[in-house]
């Protein structure tokens, strides 16, 4: 198997579920006490329109909400019920603005929020990150 390199999140509450996911995706495909050979980087970097999508965000208070909750919540492992409905409401809002599906952007939000929580269609960037490095990892 080859080295993985993972850049985990914000914080390291994220990077533990990166490192948690792929070691769950080598084990399923490996089987028995196999776990990833794993470097493991945590930087900060930002969402960029880099391939012709037009990218939808929330208004302005809700920018500021989902910030909030990302810092003062989930970068310290808080996960409350009422942050969940506040962004199942901003999900929604997206898609009755035209969002044809939502990119959690930020490593920290699918600790709080899935694809249940969304009518449209949900890209877990932590989960196919992790998904990506262990078939990187597993190739040829």
């Amino acid at each position: 198997m080859k080295t993985i390199g993972l850049l985990g999140g914000m914080s390291w509450e994220s990077s533990i579920e990166y490192y948690r996911l792929v070691n769950v995706e080598v084990r399923e495909r490996l089987g028995g006490l196999h776990s990833a050979d794993c470097l493991l980087r945590s930087v900060d970097r930002r969402l960029r329109d880099r391939h012709g999508l037009k990218v939808l965000v929330p208004e302005a208070d809700d920018r500021r909400l989902v910030h909030e909750v990302i810092y003062r919540e989930l970068c310290v492992g808080v996960v409350d019920p009422g942050s969940r409905d506040q962004y199942r409401r901003v999900m929604a809002d997206l898609a009755g603005r035209g969002a044809e599906c939502i990119l959690l952007g930020c490593t920290e939000i699918d600790l709080l929020v899935g694809p249940q929580d969304a009518p449209v269609p949900v890209f877990d960037t932590t989960r196919l990150h992790a998904r990506r490095a262990v078939e990187l990892a597993l190739a040829g």
